[in-house]
């Protein structure tokens, strides 16, 4: 009930869709927890893809995105050690990110590549975040390696991307 009345109050408000981001702990925290959830509730719910919370659970996240198609709206791309909650730039990791960027092209994901990069000093914390410093260099150049990864890998892959 509650998230029929939530998916309610979304239409009432002119939004048609509901993207969750799945971390461990939520009521909605992996893949197939998602699924249920949507077959309960309805299409208006879909995912954020945050591979960083799906792969210390165990959800293989090239996998997850063929079980998304058509439900993933967005993305958010950080890597960890499978052991952590880390946010590590992709290629840092132990995610398999040609899977995954592979995945994508199969499902023909046409949305944003967003890297949330949190634990790279001055990204997330409280002086940088909330009392407004300048990005650090770090944080620059961490982006640029990301965008660099990810493009080589689907260049590799022939896969285009804007």
């Amino acid at each position: 009930p509650y998230w029929k009345e939530k998916v309610a109050f979304a239409e009432a408000h002119g939004v048609s869709k509901i993207a969750l981001e799945l971390h461990p702990g939520f009521c909605v925290y992996n893949t197939k927890s998602l699924l249920r959830l949507r077959r309960e509730v309805g299409p208006q719910i879909g995912e954020n893809f945050d591979p960083s919370h799906l792969f210390p659970q165990g959800d293989m996240p090239e996998w997850a995105v063929h079980m998304l198609k058509g439900r993933l709206w967005h993305t958010h791309f950080s890597d960890n050690d499978a052991l952590t909650n880390v946010h590590w730039r992709p290629g840092q990791g132990k995610i398999n990110w040609k899977a995954v960027m592979k995945a994508l092209d199969d499902i023909g994901y046409e949305g944003a590549i967003n890297f949330e990069l949190e634990d790279v000093p001055g990204a997330a914390t409280p002086t940088s975040a909330v009392h407004g410093a300048k990005i650090s260099n770090e944080i620059e150049h961490e982006m640029a390696m990301a965008k660099a990864y990810i493009a080589g890998l689907c260049a590799e892959q022939g896969i285009a991307i804007e």
